[in-house]
């Protein structure tokens, strides 16, 4: 209901492109099929200009793993085809909060941790961190202004590397379940989710993601 090609699937390879890239929703439901290149050894994804944050046109790299399974789903569609036939950006926010219904999990844990679409690109550069990737390198594949904002507003402490502790990371989040439970209909459950919750709020309790 959400891909091409419908159903759970399509719904888990939204998610994984979003978490493997780091890419927002609105550039992912901009993509068409001439955006992907998934064939050779490095497959890559170009975020328009027109659809990129900053204006400026991006191309970033794909996982061969990725890269099969899109190709599979894709075929060689017409150029102009969109890849996912998502919702307007206003209701992205219901087109999570279905799925993570569907897969038995609440948009806000215990501790008020939210598994927002947003908190898909901080596990993205959370990841990257846990590799030990540089942040000079963080930051490009963010396409972010600064080092400073990759590292002190989308990196956090991972439940891996915390060691699962209680009194310092009680469980996963939220939103780690979320991923773990849609993404495993691709057989391909990652590392767990970072969250958005320490991003400021407004007065109506939204989540403000920095620019």
């Amino acid at each position: 209901h959400l891909y091409r090609t419908g159903g759970a699937q399509g719904s888990a390879l939204l998610y994984r492109l979003a978490v493997e890239t780091g890419l927002r929703a609105s550039e992912l439901a901009s993509l068409t099929r001439s955006s992907l290149e998934l064939q050779g050894p490095r497959p890559t994804v170009t975020i328009a200009a027109r659809a990129a944050k900053s204006r400026v046109e991006r191309t970033l790299p794909l996982r061969p793993g990725t890269a099969q399974t899109l190709q599979a789903a894709l075929g060689d569609g017409l150029p102009a085809a969109r890849v996912f036939a998502m919702p307007p950006i206003y209701a992205v926010a219901k087109m999570l909060r279905s799925d993570l219904e569907t897969a038995g999990m609440k948009y806000v844990d215990g501790s008020g941790r939210v598994a927002d679409f947003h908190a898909l690109r901080h596990t993205f550069l959370t990841w990257l961190k846990d590799a030990q990737v540089h942040p000079k390198t963080a930051q490009s594949l963010a396409r972010h202004s600064s080092a400073t904002l990759t590292l002190d507003r989308y990196t956090h402490i991972s439940f891996a590397q915390a060691g699962g502790k209680d009194g310092f990371v009680d469980g996963p989040s939220a939103g780690t379940t979320m991923t773990l439970a849609i993404m495993s209909h691709l057989g391909d459950p990652r590392l767990p989710l970072s969250h958005a919750g320490d991003c400021p709020k407004d007065e109506r309790g939204r989540t403000l993601h920095p620019k």
